[in-house]
């Protein structure tokens, strides 16, 4: 058998994994090739499929329509060869390589989803005379309060969102912020408002600054409840080669 000293294709399919999930224009590429083992290599990441010199394989004549050639839209990366495996008994290996669409965005229903939730806190208004009566800066005491709830675990519908992107790394995908409440003035050299955050929400005190109170405030946060997903967790994971997912979940406020 003559040495196969590029790489051939001898078969190839498509797979629309999200088919079933609202993205069926999502498609892996996947095509079966033959190469002299001594001359294997793969591709970079990077690579685009643009046309067959550009997949690095040939014999790709005769394909169907829809399987050759790839639209070149620039939105269909290389993401891997499977592991060369001996083919017959010469010096071939074969192996499948892969290319991939970007997948569209999607959401889907999460179902119930444990999050802990914050307290709610009003500053004592019977000692509330005026600002500098609710709190001490020097003495890093926070205001006179009480608490109206305490923090909340509790399981809530929820939603989880899917969004995709190419980069050289994960590093280079940031993850939504997830949700939390947060004073509104942390710039302040006033020690109260250095308070941890995401531990409780509460309104201003009489005859204080806006800075006092948590952001969003209680009132605010209260409207959210029952009406409102938050962003509780978001994480960046590999889905195939260069291309990462975002995982977003979302859950409604209690």
């Amino acid at each position: 058998m003559a040495l196969f000293t590029s790489i051939k294709c001898i078969g190839g399919w498509i797979e629309r994994p999200f088919n079933d999930s609202g993205d069926e224009g999502h498609k892996l590429f996947r095509f079966q090739c033959v190469v002299d083992a001594g001359v294997y290599t793969a591709l970079p990441l990077s690579t685009l499929i643009t046309d067959a010199s550009a997949a690095a394989v040939a014999g790709l004549d005769g394909y169907p329509a829809d399987v050759w050639p790839v639209s070149a839209d620039g939105n269909c990366y290389f993401v891997g060869d499977t592991t060369p495996a001996p083919y017959g008994s010469g010096p071939l290996v074969s192996f499948v390589r892969t290319f991939s669409s970007i997948p569209s965005t999607r959401t889907r229903a999460a179902g119930a989803v444990s999050h802990t939730w914050p307290a709610f806190r009003a500053w004592n208004a019977s000692t509330q005379t005026s600002f500098s009566d609710v709190f001490d800066a020097q003495n890093d005491n926070m205001p006179p309060e009480f608490v109206l709830r305490d923090e909340l675990t509790k399981s809530s519908p929820g939603s989880i969102t899917y969004t995709y992107s190419y980069a050289t790394a994960i590093t280079g995908v940031t993850a939504d912020e997830i949700w939390e409440p947060k004073w509104q003035d942390t710039s302040s050299t006033d020690d109260f408002r250095d308070t941890p955050t995401g531990n409780f929400v509460c309104d201003q005190p009489s005859g204080s600054s806006t800075s006092m109170r948590s952001d969003p405030s209680l009132t605010t946060y209260k409207g959210y409840i029952d009406s409102s997903y938050l962003i509780v967790s978001s994480r960046i994971k590999n889905y195939l080669g260069n291309i990462f997912v975002k995982e977003t979940i979302k859950a409604l406020a209690q």
